[in-house]
């Protein structure tokens, strides 16, 4: 039977007759889709309902319960569970239709891994490194094509025909992305592995590496946050990163932005101060780019200050149980990022080993 959207109250609030013409045409597409009254209600109080087309185009064809995915799998239904939540996804209703034929794709590829010799905990571990990296790519990903593909004018049926359009035709291309750096950055940590005869002979990598880690941050980066506007302080912590991918160069290691600040790292200390007074050069050629927060002095030079700390980071669960990918810090290296504060404009510190 069909669904008398305007006697359900859907078409309110359009503003002329002909987007709740558009809006009519969507919720029915919507509806054939299989997508409920509640769910078009509460999409549309939410002013969500230009995207659910999209969410329909990348989440497939949700036919397998989550206990149908461990079944066909062969993996536990805790385990995928764990899994799901180790990427950052919540865990959906065991009895529930809330999976697809990539979800059935993606839990044969885990149990792959799994009778490979790969322990659980392992591939647990990698997988929240994994879901964190993909969230911030996801992210991005949104802030850019989103606004590109807004017109002036746009109904809520033309939003939500060209972003589902959109979708089909950008993730292929954003997995062939993804698929080449991943080759390109484990290549290049490759290249810096070594692998020791006490090493084979035992079984066994080491757990950790000396290396030194180096922190960049812009002074006074608070106060001017409330001074510019919030789009132009993005730039302005944009360009400190472009500034640091620009002049780094193996052996250093560019880890993460923080806000106002790079982090880069390197078992080479000398390499790492040689890259730290590069950016400072850099940026001091720049002075325009980055707007004094000092007040009464829009043409100072730019506020940074990097310092240099040493620690440790973890390179593989064997002999440490610090999950793959991250940095534990020893004491020295957190005062070194406590450092920056001290240091003054154009200058750089070193502290001990």
């Amino acid at each position: 039977m069909a669904i008398d959207f305007e006697g359900e109250g859907l078409l309110e609030g359009t503003g002329s007759a002909y987007e709740s013409a558009h809006r009519l045409e969507l919720l029915e597409r919507l509806s054939e889709a299989g997508v409920s009254l509640d769910e078009l209600r509460r999409a549309i109080d939410e002013d969500r309902l230009a995207l659910l087309p999209v969410e329909l185009r990348l989440s497939g064809d949700r036919k397998y319960t989550a206990t149908e995915i461990a079944e066909q799998s062969g993996v536990s239904l805790e385990y995928l569970n764990r899994q799901r939540r180790a990427i950052g996804l919540p865990a959906s209703p065991d009895d529930v239709p809330a999976f697809s034929d990539d979800d059935l794709e993606a839990a044969r590829r885990l149990k792959d891994f799994l009778d490979s010799g790969l322990s659980e905990q392992d591939l647990l571990d990698n997988s929240r490194v994994i879901g964190e990296a993909m969230a911030r790519v996801a992210a991005a990903t949104r802030e850019v094509v989103a606004p590109a593909l807004m017109r002036a004018g746009d109904t809520e049926l033309d939003l939500a025909v060209r972003y589902a359009d959109a979708a089909t035709e950008l993730v292929p291309l954003v997995g062939g992305v993804l698929t080449h750096q991943f080759k390109a950055q484990l290549l290049e940590g490759i290249r810096r592995d070594v692998i020791t005869g006490s090493q084979r002979r035992a079984g066994q990598i080491a757990g950790e590496t000396e290396i030194a880690a180096a922190f960049a941050d812009l002074v006074g980066f608070t106060r001017l946050g409330e001074t510019l506007p919030t789009g132009d302080l993005g730039r302005l912590a944009g360009r400190l990163a472009d500034l640091a991918g620009d002049v780094i160069e193996a052996p250093v290691q560019l880890v993460k932005t923080i806000g106002d600040a790079v982090m880069m790292v390197s078992e080479d200390p000398g390499a790492l101060l040689d890259t730290s007074l590069e950016l400072v050069k850099r940026a001091g050629e720049e002075a325009t780019a980055f707007p004094s927060s000092r007040p009464g002095s829009p043409s100072a030079p730019p506020s940074r200050a990097p310092a240099i700390g040493t620690g440790t980071r973890s390179t593989s669960l064997h002999g440490s149980r610090r999950p793959p990918g991250r940095e534990a810090c020893s004491s020295p290296s957190r005062s070194g990022r406590r450092s920056t504060s001290s240091a003054s404009s154009g200058r750089s510190l070193v502290s001990a080993a």
